[in-house]
């Protein structure tokens, strides 16, 4: 059964009781009073981990899963909250047919279909439009290595830097992983 990792701190001492023993220093702990006598301040996710990394106590930088777990937390709520449908601007007329025919009721209906057989058939107009809506939009999210929106934005720089400079003549690739890098300097990407 998932977790909500959001507004649920419990759940990082659970994944790891021996980097948090007693839950003392959770990521997203908002059970700690939050007092400036004592020092105290809230911290957003990105930042604790960077510390946690970043202090002497290794414990956090060995510890197999901890950074990829943290990672993938990471980059699913800049997903989440960073992101947008984009379509080309030929479709426009279709998406606006597809919409009026979709709503909320009828995803509902049919995500609760879908959840108790996967190859439910579509019945309704109303689901066949949003079947029909998604091959025309695009889920995008620049701000998430790796995804659809970061590859485009990282084409539109090399397309603007060959207008601009012209066409270079050499092409060279770097391999950012060296083995001269360490695991401090790795948490700072």
């Amino acid at each position: 059964m998932p977790l909500p990792t959001s507004e649920n701190p419990r759940v990082f001492g659970w994944l790891w009781t021996t980097l948090f023993p007693y839950g003392v220093g959770m990521v997203d702990n908002n059970i700690v009073r939050i007092s400036p006598e004592f020092g105290f301040r809230e911290l957003d996710t990105v930042t604790h981990v960077q510390h946690l990394l970043n202090i002497a106590d290794r414990r956090f930088q060995v510890y197999k899963s901890f950074t990829f777990v943290m990672n993938n937390i990471i980059q699913r709520r800049q997903s989440f909250f960073k992101s947008r449908l984009a379509t080309k601007c030929s479709w426009f007329s279709v998406i606006q047919e597809l919409m009026q025919k979709v709503d909320t009721a009828c995803v509902d209906s049919y995500q609760a279909k879908l959840e108790q057989n996967p190859f439910a058939k579509l019945e309704t107009e109303g689901e066949k439009a949003a079947v029909n809506l998604m091959k025309y939009l695009n889920y995008v999210s620049d701000h998430v290595p790796g995804s659809v929106g970061d590859v485009n934005s990282m084409k539109q720089q090399v397309k603007s830097k060959i207008i601009c400079d012209g066409l270079p003549h050499f092409f060279g690739t770097v391999n950012p992983v060296l083995p001269s890098i360490t695991n401090a300097e790795l948490s700072d990407f």
